[in-house]
């Protein structure tokens, strides 16, 4: 679990198995635009972005890109074999914690991040009939971010863990219809600026884990994701009120919403 926890797997661990609510992903696709790589509101755009999938999940954003060279290789086995140059042959089971680190700063937090923008351009097609890659982690951006489809906890957040970790209890959907795409699609199309989590993480930032702050000057950062293949666009220009950099009435708008 050590070993896990260092290459930057822990807090999916810790943030558990939830079903993931097929009808919310839904909604929120309907909503996404791949032109911009934001979901479209009311009040204007928001998206996913490198700050939500650290510190939900406590990915590395790192400084290698998950990628590789063609080869003769399946595509599994091309992972592999990049994932197993990466850490060395040589890797022993006593490994300090320098030397895991050392061999695992593979940018898992672009990759999942690419991975997911390039599952949502395709869910928007007339012919798609259903969306890949890892929706849990989409589903617990929603849940973070858009107060009407949030169920209820049985728990707060525990220190020590990612902070996704604190919907890893049982749920309530007692105030919300789960599982019922006509529910979402209102709540979406109704939602206003109030009801959306601009700065989600901010109240907690001091209690969160080193690993899912690490990479905080990259949060605000236009860049590539790149993913083997995938390349996508993480452009938090668009977004920058989910940092409070708003102006204006905006800004103030936001401030108060946070205090």
């Amino acid at each position: 679990m050590r070993h896990i926890r260092v290459a930057g797997f822990g807090g999916v661990i810790e943030c558990g198995y939830k079903m993931v609510d097929n009808h919310l992903v839904t909604a929120l696709v309907e909503r996404w635009r791949p032109k911009t790589h934001t979901f479209h509101f009311k009040f204007g755009e928001t998206t996913i972005i490198l700050e939500d999938v650290q510190v939900l999940w406590g990915m590395p954003i790192g400084d290698k890109v998950v990628s590789g060279r063609d080869t003769r290789l399946t595509f599994p086995e091309q992972r592999l074999t990049r994932l197993t140059a990466e850490l060395g042959n040589d890797f022993p089971d006593d490994a300090s914690e320098d030397n895991c680190v050392r061999r695992a700063r593979l940018s898992w937090a672009r990759a999942v991040l690419a991975y997911i923008f390039k599952n949502l351009c395709k869910g928007t097609s007339s012919k798609a009939i259903e969306i890949y890659g890892p929706t849990m982690l989409l589903q617990l951006w929603a849940w973070e971010r858009i107060s009407p489809v949030s169920p209820t906890r049985s728990m707060e957040y525990q220190s020590g863990k990612a902070y996704g970790s604190r919907w890893n209890c049982h749920l309530s959907f007692r105030e919300i219809p789960n599982y019922a795409l006509s529910h979402y699609r209102s709540q979406l199309q109704s939602l206003q600026t109030y009801e959306f989590n601009w700065m989600s993480y901010f109240q907690v930032e001091d209690l969160l884990l080193e690993c899912c702050l690490s990479g905080k000057d990259s949060w605000r950062c236009d860049t590539a994701l790149i993913f083997w293949e995938v390349v996508e666009p993480h452009l938090p220009s668009k977004v920058m009120s989910q940092f409070g950099m708003s102006t204006g009435k905006d800004k103030q708008r936001i401030g108060k919403m946070n205090t």
